[in-house]
């Protein structure tokens, strides 16, 4: 198949549109560089008004072609799947008669009905429970598809060198604000995720234009392989050309696309993404594998040549070095646990439960974060906006069948277009994209502008044209304008309903500014509403409604505590106390760190009797833990009473002797800790802590008896090779040994202290140990004569 020729007056410098003034940028490509660009620098896309701002600048682009040119356009093969994706999307967002919506959706429907129930809002009549979401969302896919053919009437090279630029920008950013030590975007915007370091501590991800390190890693995927296809042209190109000039000028562009591969790529490595990493590492033998097929282009070696390369290369290495050393690698590494692979994939193994709901167009375009709770069998305090995974995502949110076509017209079209491109520069662009496409399968960043709008962009400059069809100007131009119009329609009247409009709606709903019900017509399973709702029947005294609105608030957030214990509430008001003693240990079964102190004090006021809590106490250890160890600082004789009925039903946990035994510890009850602590001990002989526990109960004993017990007890653990922290035996070792301080037990404590200092530490423990190392020397100084 034959590959598109480019437009002339979109690539060549010798255009018409480039003699129109010398460093005027041509209005087609000032547009799509703000279609490819401007996303990813305005915080990723991920505020709803960079939607219809992006309608806009991709109907201008569209415009533009079909007014500057009577010549008919081409065609880009499988254009008509983003028509249909935002197709599907509008019908989700539209009203439906109440037979068609049961017909579509019959189990997602019923459970609409039965949670509005009693609300007064009567039937819900749209496919997606958040169609202000789904608004947005078709209007973006609406945008997209315009790019995706606007981007095939361009020159491949000018898209690749504005996605390239794209994300350069991104990592220049990203790497100054390093530089700077800056703890917010731009020094304004700090990410409402929250991010370790905000991307200044070592380990943490690199803080860039992205509100989400794994979305910015999309982009520089795609942006890394947009500038080796751009480099590895220039080069070919720079060979090629018959006058010296030229030859040069294009080599010297080579090296510039060659340093925007070095920078997006550290700024990669930098941001810490396994999914990302893991893609590029699967990827990168491809395109090199591409390259050392490729045969040499004949022609002149630009000067200094091979010093060029040599000193990017050195650079290059460099900047990887050093972006390895900020913990990259260690990220990489968890990859061999296969429990990072059941905890990433577990969101999504359990969000396919919700296609029996709605199996015929899916549940609708963002609307997983209130379904997924639905489904969710190990509920906690994350709030899991999106399906991370987009394919999944697409057989949910569409529907299996609609769906699957969507994805398998992807694979189809990237095959097709990669077997017709027979280049190595188009080639290593699709690389690009497949890459992107690896990750996706473990993220959601196609979902926001700012990497699926340059991903769109070079997918049409790339791909294939169908074959012997071409569309007129004029058909095109009232297309771009009633979908514009559309287009814009829908997503400005779906911002105030949108995502990013929750949080200042909900403040309104709770400061008494906004009534609840126009927000339930908004998004009729918000949790936090019904909350609002029941804490409204509760001031009015009517207990049956709080009961039934608080039990819906439960249901839609399973780890919402609140939700539960007003319930425990209004239940124990209408003489239930069974039932409210199920809703408080319903409610203590999500309980996760850390445990609020109003909590404690509620549960220890309303249990005075520390036997009794017992029975609400929550069955799992997840739950459990947290809730005891925080009750302990609080009162001891409730913590003592609940870590006693847990070791009777629980032997095989650990956690209640551990706090038995620190418990005895505080009240100077050497003897009853060191019973539990030994028994810790033979529960968890490869825990330090347990040995720890045991060492202090002797030392507590403060007899020399006891010391030496303790003190063979560590030198027996020492020998154990499954210790995770051999460093903290030695340390408790050596204060044993300082307490007998005999001439024997300090010459053994100078034998271990060398040890203990040539260990890798942090800081602190790295303090901590000269301080001992210091109390050895002043030991043996004292008992020398």
């Amino acid at each position: 198949m034959r590959e598109r020729r480019s437009v002339p007056d979109e690539d060549h410098p010798g255009s018409t549109s480039r003699s129109m003034g010398v460093g005027r940028l041509p209005w087609s490509r000032a547009l799509l560089l703000l279609a490819v660009a401007g996303p990813p620098l305005w915080l990723g896309g991920v505020k709803p008004w960079v939607v219809p701002a992006f309608v806009l600048v991709v109907a201008g682009l569209l415009v533009r072609r079909c007014l500057r040119s009577d010549s008919p356009l081409r065609v880009p093969a499988l254009w008509w799947l983003g028509l249909l994706a935002a197709g599907l999307t509008f019908i989700q967002w539209m009203p439906l008669p109440p037979a068609l919506l049961r017909a579509l959706a019959p189990g997602l429907s019923s459970t609409v009905a039965e949670i509005l129930d009693g609300t007064g809002l009567g039937p819900w009549n749209r496919l997606s429970v958040h169609p202000g979401q789904t608004g947005l969302e078709f209007a973006r896919l609406l945008a997209l598809t315009g790019l995706f053919v606007a981007a095939a009437q361009l020159s491949w090279r000018l898209v690749a060198a504005y996605v390239s630029l794209a994300g350069t920008l991104v990592a220049l950013v990203g790497l100054s604000q390093k530089l700077i030590g800056a703890e917010a975007i731009y020094g304004v915007y700090v990410p409402r995720q929250e991010l370790f370091g905000l991307g200044q501590a070592l380990g943490s991800p690199l803080l860039t234009s992205f509100v989400n390190p794994n979305h910015q890693s999309g982009l520089l995927l795609v942006g890394v392989f947009a500038a080796a296809s751009v480099g590895v042209d220039l080069h070919a190109r720079s060979r090629e050309a018959r006058g010296r000039q030229a030859s040069e000028r294009l080599a010297d562009r080579a090296y510039l696309a060659a340093g925007a591969i070095a920078i997006q790529t550290t700024a990669l490595v930098l941001s810490m993404s396994r999914g990302a990493l893991a893609s590029l590492v699967i990827v990168a033998p491809l395109a090199l594998a591409l390259g050392l097929r490729q045969p040499k282009t004949a022609g002149n070696e630009p000067s200094h040549g091979r010093r060029r390369r040599v000193g990017l290369a050195v650079i290059v290495l460099g900047m990887l070095g050093l972006a390895a050393s900020q913990g990259a690698w260690d990220q990489l590494s968890t990859l061999r646990d296969p429990a990072s692979f059941a905890d990433k994939f577990r969101v999504a193994r359990e969000g396919l439960a919700l296609i029996p709901s709605s199996p015929v167009l899916g549940t609708g375009r963002g609307t997983f974060v209130d379904l997924f709770p639905l489904v969710d069998r190990r509920p906690g305090a994350i709030l899991f906006t999106h399906l991370e995974s987009t394919p999944i995502a697409f057989l949910v949110e569409w529907g299996p069948v609609p769906g699957g076509v969507v994805v398998l017209g992807l694979c189809w079209w990237w095959w097709r277009s990669f077997r017709a491109n027979e280049g190595l520069a188009r080639r290593l662009g699709l690389c690009g994209l497949l890459a992107l496409g690896i990750h996706s399968c473990v993220d959601f960043s196609l979902d926001f502008l700012g990497v699926s709008a340059a991903a769109v962009a070079l997918a049409g400059a790339l791909g294939v044209s169908a074959k012997g069809r071409t569309w007129s100007h004029r058909r095109v131009l009232i297309a771009t304008l009633v979908a514009m119009v559309v287009g814009l329609a829908v997503a400005l009247t779906s911002i105030p309903g949108s995502w990013s409009q929750r949080r200042p709606r909900d403040r309104a709903v709770l400061d008494g500014q906004l009534a609840v019900e126009p927000a339930l017509r908004q998004t009729p399973l918000d949790a936090f509403l019904h909350l609002a709702a029941a804490r409204e029947a509760a001031e009015r005294g009517d207990w049956d409604e709080t009961l039934d609105r608080a039990e819906v608030a439960a249901r839609l957030r399973p780890a919402n505590l609140d939700a539960h214990l007003l319930a425990a509430t209004a239940a124990a008001e209408l003489g239930s106390p069974l039932a409210s003693i199920e809703h408080i240990k319903r409610g203590l079964e999500t309980m996760r760190e850390p445990v609020s102190e109003e909590l404690v004090d509620w549960l220890i006021a309303g249990v005075p009797a520390p036997e009794q809590l017992a029975t609400i106490a929550p069955d799992s250890s997840e739950a459990w833990t947290p809730l005891a160890r925080a009750i302990a600082r609080r009162s001891p004789a409730h913590a003592r009473a609940l870590a006693s009925a847990r070791a009777r039903t629980h032997p095989e946990d650990p956690e209640p002797l551990r706090i038995q035994a620190q418990l005895a510890l505080d009240a100077d009850n050497p003897g009853l800790a060191l019973h539990h602590a030994r028994l810790l001990v033979q529960l968890q002989p490869n825990e330090e802590a347990a040995h720890r526990l045991r060492a202090n109960a002797r030392f507590k004993h403060q007899t020399r008896a006891q010391t030496e017990a303790a003190v063979a007890e560590l030198e027996q653990a020492r020998l154990n090779s499954r210790i995770k922290d051999p460093a903290v035996i030695d340390e408790l070792l050596i204060l044993g040994l300082l307490r007998l301080a005999d001439e024997a037990s300090l010459s053994r404590a100078e034998e271990l202290i060398d040890g203990l200092l040539a260990r890798r530490a942090k800081p602190a423990e790295r303090r901590r140990r000269r301080a001992l190392a210091e109390r050895v020397r002043n030991a043996r100084g004292e008992s020398d004569p």
